[in-house]
């Protein structure tokens, strides 16, 4: 995910947020997506970072087979940052099992030197980014 793509989210959050949040508690959401906007507006895209991703790599959808995991459900695959699809990933792990993941992607991939700040803003954008996924969704709430 980038750029684009998130300014895109964030108008569907923009036209349902009012099924879920308060107008205090939006408000505190379009600052975080300001912030977010901002420091992406500060990254420099180049194949170490910035490449096809998966977009939506959660525990959900990562299946086992022979004891490896393959990913499915490529719904939300695009161009974006690889820390995007690693924030996303560990967002619902314990810490441990967090740093298993960090360890193996840099057996593969070197992390940049400011990996940790970014990984931790991708994770705000992951979070924010999920709300706009289901904020169009009307079910009816359970009983």
């Amino acid at each position: 995910m980038g750029e684009q793509s998130f300014i895109q989210a964030t108008t569907r959050l923009a036209e349902h947020y009012h099924r879920f949040l308060t107008d205090a508690e939006y408000k505190l959401y379009r600052s975080a997506i300001e912030k977010v906007l901002c420091w992406l507006n500060t990254l420099q895209n180049n194949g170490n970072n910035y490449g096809l991703i998966h977009g939506d790599l959660h525990q959900g959808n990562i299946i086992f087979h022979n004891g490896d995991p393959h990913p499915i459900d490529f719904g939300r695959c695009g161009f974006g940052y690889f820390l995007y699809d690693v924030a996303h990933t560990i967002l619902g792990l314990y810490p441990v099992q967090r740093e298993l993941v960090i360890k193996g992607y840099q057996s593969i991939r070197k992390l940049e030197e400011d990996w940790l700040p970014a990984l931790e803003n991708f994770a705000v954008m992951v979070m924010i980014d999920n709300y706009c996924h289901h904020a169009p969704i009307q079910e009816k709430p359970r009983v």
